[in-house]
């Protein structure tokens, strides 16, 4: 196999992961990360799930926008800023979504 081809391999096993990723934080929040609205429980299942795809996989910032229905990569930016914030001043929020982001 072509060094190529190992590295389109490598993207696409990183996007398998990050559709689940986003999968199991759609199942566990019970919205979907992609609508087109800032409304607070899409706003925060979409920012873990951007913090989520970040951590574990080697996507880019852009990309891990796009998956989740963004155009720039700021979003991410600012998701991979604010959700280890509100995990560690929002009690509520780490009530709230501590078990999804701590699974490890």
């Amino acid at each position: 196999m072509s060094e190529q081809e190992e590295k389109l391999l490598n993207l696409i096993q990183q996007y398998k992961a990050a559709t689940g990723i986003i999968s199991v934080v759609e199942d566990y929040t019970g919205v979907s990360i992609n609508q087109p609205t800032r409304k607070r429980p899409v706003c925060d299942a979409r920012q873990i799930a951007m913090y989520l795809i970040k951590q574990n996989t080697g996507l880019t910032l852009m990309q891990t926008a796009r998956l989740c229905g963004l155009g720039t990569h700021a979003a991410a930016w600012h998701a991979c800023r604010q959700v280890p914030l509100y995990l560690e001043t929002d009690r509520a929020y780490r009530e709230k979504y501590g078990d999804l982001i701590n699974f490890n």
